[in-house]
């Protein structure tokens, strides 16, 4: 015992002496949706290891996705850093490739690529483990010709705040009832998935997925205190294609630990024209996509796991009449006190934290979506 606290106390952390100049490579993240016939692209810059400044977009570029037929694509600049645009008749029986040329004169092109067909999504489902509630892919090619898969989701979910606020303070400083409208009691959040996300039956005699794991939902959550659903998206990936996000994600999302795999460069297919030794990092694909949506509610659950999904206890605080010029305007209010004997009007009012009575506080929107159940 005496060992490991010694032990234990020699670990310290250690900053190695690494080289923080900037070298300004370009980063490439372009895919071809066939399904849609639209393509997306974002051109980023590279930035210092030990920089703390936000990803730098690159802006002004001209880019298009060009087929082996000889016809162009051009995609356009919606925000900053972001291309997107449509490829009309987009085929599997196509190859194609990016193209890009930057504000600065320089050229950049990626390998055609072989756009796959993509079965569709078998099923999404769900099962409790030890830490939450466990969301999972299915699906199989019986054609056997995708062997290797990506899949990315968004996650919007229900949920409601602890208290309703019924009055609320107006222009002058009165207190007046607060109309439905004005009500933020029961919101709608999205999240879209940022981990890398791939499987592959390359080793297997069939080219089938069986409850892949996709997201945690860990207990105590706030996704699944009402309703929850996952529309779960699916790729078809080539061999380098997959060689590619199996390598940046061991390289971004498994280090830190003893037995992690170092950081490594990993090889995309995009390169310089202009300049053929500048090192570019990135890749494009193109597949076929597939959809899948989930519903899942609380009252689905177990019984006994309900109770783990619940929003977060809130205190009631009290404020008398008399204390009222002295509260902020911005204070919340949720009920009015009423005295226990006899007649008479409201002799204070109860609030709580913003987070337990206004449910956008939470980062959510009031607005239901259009595909709610």
């Amino acid at each position: 015992m005496l060992m490991i606290l010694i032990l234990g106390a020699c670990v310290e952390p250690y900053d190695p002496p690494l080289d923080n100049t900037d070298v300004n490579y370009l980063v490439v993240d372009g895919f071809l949706n066939v399904t849609e016939g639209t393509a997306n692209v974002r051109l980023t810059r590279t930035r210092p290891v030990k920089s703390s400044e936000p990803v730098r977009p690159e802006q002004a570029a001209f880019v298009r996705i060009e087929d082996d037929n000889g016809l162009f694509h051009t995609l356009y600049e919606t925000s900053a850093g972001f291309y997107n645009g449509t490829v009309v008749n987009a085929s599997t029986e196509t190859s194609y490739r990016l193209a890009i040329f930057t504000d600065d004169g320089r050229q950049y092109t990626s390998d055609f690529i072989q756009v796959l067909k993509n079965p569709p999504i078998d099923s999404v489902t769900w099962s409790i483990t030890n830490e939450g509630v466990e969301l999972a892919v299915n699906t199989h090619d019986p054609v056997g010709l995708a062997r290797h898969f990506r899949w990315e989701y968004v996650e919007t979910y229900e949920y409601h705040s602890n208290y309703t606020s019924n009055y609320m303070f107006d222009g002058s400083g009165n207190v007046v009832q607060r109309p439905a409208d004005l009500q933020a009691r029961i919101c709608w959040k999205t999240n879209i998935s940022t981990d890398i996300i791939v499987a592959s039956t390359k080793h297997l005699n069939n080219a089938i997925i069986s409850k892949f794991g996709l997201h945690l939902i860990p207990f105590g959550s706030l996704k699944l205190t009402v309703e929850y659903s996952l529309l779960v998206q699916q790729q078809a990936l080539t061999d380098e294609a997959y060689d590619y996000w199996l390598n940046l994600e061991k390289s971004t999302e498994h280090l830190g630990g003893l037995f992690d795999p170092l950081p490594a460069e990993v090889p995309g297919n995009i390169h310089g024209l202009s300049h053929p030794n500048e090192k570019v990092i990135g890749f494009f694909s193109g597949s076929e996509v597939s959809e899948s949506r989930m519903f899942l509610k609380r009252l689905d659950l177990p019984e006994n796991i309900r109770s783990l999904f619940k929003n977060p206890p809130c205190l009631l605080d009290t404020i008398l009449n008399e204390d009222l010029p002295f509260v902020s305007p911005f204070t919340i209010l949720v009920d009015a006190i009423y005295p226990i004997m006899g007649p008479g009007g409201p002799i204070g009012y109860t609030t709580s934290e913003s987070r337990c009575i206004d449910c956008t506080v939470q980062g959510g929107t009031k607005e239901k979506p259009s595909f709610w159940e």
